[in-house]
Order: structure tokens, then sequence, then C-alpha cells
């Protein structure tokens, strides 16, 4: 529908923006150590949005995903173990 280059800046967006949201969320919050996590566990994701995703989203796409998914995940644990400590969050 899209094709290949508007796809893979529409999967870049997707994957970060939701995080980079999260994290000023948590920041205003007053949660900086984890909003900083957050923001911190983007960067390695954003290297590999350059350096594979952006190149040729057919070629790397396995190996895009193997690389950024750790990362994105390790961001949903710190945003639950965030969230869980707050009764504000139920």
């Amino acid at each position: 529908m899209y094709g290949v280059d508007v796809a893979k800046w529409i999967c870049a967006v997707a994957q970060v923006f939701p995080q980079l949201a999260v994290a000023a969320y948590l920041y205003f919050v007053g949660e900086t150590a984890y909003a900083f996590a957050i923001a911190g566990l983007v960067l390695p994701q954003l290297y590999y949005i350059k350096m594979l995703l952006l190149v040729d989203p057919v070629a790397n796409d396995i190996a895009f995903q193997t690389s950024c998914q750790p990362f994105f995940f390790l961001g949903l644990v710190a945003t639950a173990l965030c969230m869980g400590q707050h009764d504000w969050a139920v």
C-alpha cells in the first residue's frame, strides 16, 4: 500500500515515538531515572534504524528485528517496573 520507502519510516517512527513519549511522561511526573533509562534504550534502536532499516529494509529485516527488539522490550520492562510502584498507575 505505501511502498518500501514510506513503510520503513512508518516503522521507525512507530517504534521510537511512543517510547520517547513515555520517557517524557515519566520525566514530567518525577521519575527521571526511569525516563533516562528508557531514553537511553532508544539510542541503540536509533543506531540500528539508521544502519539497518533505512539502508535496506527488505534485506536487513531479520537483523533489524533481532538487534532492536531486546532494547524495545527492556524499555517495556522499565516502564512496567516504574508504573507498578505507584498507586496512580492502577
